[in-house]
């Protein structure tokens, strides 16, 4: 499965947002009936474009290895253009969070290195590709 979802835009602070209602996201299921719920935003920080956000996971004691493998494998994507790969530095929030989609929850941001202004906040968008998942023990 390859989903895309578009950033929205937050007001940039010295501390990472806290995810709203607005931020953009979604939810994965997986085949064993866990799932995993992600929230992000693209804010302009330090002269330069962020993608902050945030995920919690729920169901077998699998999921935190599916989330993390997957995470890893997304990327965040302007007008079909790689400008981040790994999502693994999301804020892996309690499961609890989940009823509230996430809503109040911290984020981590990690910089694409575009430069603040460049393209509009709104065309910044995460790529999540399943792929196989392989389980490591």
């Amino acid at each position: 499965m390859t989903g895309a979802q578009t950033a929205t835009r937050a007001s940039a602070a010295s501390s990472n947002p806290v995810v709203t209602a607005s931020f953009g996201g979604g939810q994965i299921n997986w085949e064993d009936d866990s799932t995993m719920i992600y929230r992000f935003t693209a804010i302009e920080r330090d002269d330069k474009i962020f993608v902050c956000g945030a995920y919690a996971g729920s169901g077998s004691s699998l999921n935190p290895a599916f989330n993390n493998q997957l995470l890893r494998r997304s990327t965040v994507t302007v007008n079909g253009e790689t400008v981040l790969r790994s999502l693994a530095y999301f804020y892996s929030a309690s499961a609890d969070m989940a009823d509230s989609l996430l809503v109040g929850s911290e984020t981590r941001c990690r910089s694409t290195s575009l430069a603040a202004g460049s393209v509009p906040l709104e065309e910044v968008q995460v790529e999540l590709r399943q792929g196989r998942v392989t389980i490591r023990t």
